[in-house]
């Protein structure tokens, strides 16, 4: 436990976050795009990108470009840990990591959310649409909204979330733990994202085994249902 002797304004328990423009390759960025919709209609119930319900990792595929990628999210995701979080381990730590995809279309987004089972997330900007804009007045405009993670202020109102401005090739890092969401897109064409979730591999992880499964006495009739439509994506238009 870390002792405070210092007396005054102490700023403690800060979010680091990274907004890095990355320079990948027209042809990286096409190609990532065509995995990622691929992908990602495998994993749904219609074919849409909006029922996914299973799980899938895009760094499980033989691919040159996921190969490329995948060193690309290690050096940023390490960068981030060095600089921001300031783990002097950084480099040296074994990592396990999931990749997959998120694709909007017009009138869409996503819900606030976080992620749960890892310890950090990133987002790749692979594609943002053509950049046209919605036929009605509205302020937003398909940016990234992180929450503050302190417990609800009165004030200032103003600066309970952060909007950042997204384009091809953008990288986002930051704690599994942020609360964060989308605007609405209102461009032509899809916006389309790689996400990634890290886990550090630390001595306390690596000490857990698998408990032994046993089977119930008495099994309860609990009744498994999951609707369709039960999604973190919402449409709002057309």
């Amino acid at each position: 436990m870390n002792n405070y002797s210092s007396e005054g304004n102490l700023q403690l328990w800060s979010t680091p976050i990274l907004v890095e423009k990355q320079n990948l390759s027209d042809e990286v960025n096409k190609r990532l795009k065509e995995i990622a919709i691929e992908a990602e209609r495998k994993a749904s119930c219609s074919g849409s990108f909006y029922d996914r319900r299973g799980y899938y990792n895009l760094f499980d595929l033989d691919d040159p470009v996921i190969r490329e990628f995948e060193i690309l999210m290690s050096q940023k995701f390490r960068q981030y840990l060095y600089q921001g979080v300031r783990d002097a381990r950084a480099y040296d730590w074994d990592v396990d990591v999931r990749a997959f995809a998120n694709i909007y279309e017009y009138g869409q987004r996503i819900r606030p959310h976080y992620h749960h089972a890892c310890d950090f997330v990133s987002v790749y900007y692979v594609d943002v649409g053509d950049g046209a804009k919605a036929p009605f007045k509205t302020n937003e405009d398909g940016r990234l909204v992180v929450i503050d993670p302190r417990g609800t202020v009165q004030y200032p109102f103003d600066q309970k979330s952060k909007r950042v401005p997204t384009e091809q090739g953008m990288f986002v890092c930051h704690p599994a733990t942020l609360w964060h969401e989308s605007e609405t897109f209102f461009a032509n064409g899809m916006r389309v994202m790689i996400s990634c979730e890290y886990t550090i591999v630390h001595e306390h992880r690596k000490a857990f085994s698998r408990l032994a499964k046993v089977e119930h006495p008495n099994p309860p009739q609990i009744k498994v249902d999951q609707a369709p439509t039960d999604t973190i994506y919402t449409q709002h238009y057309r």
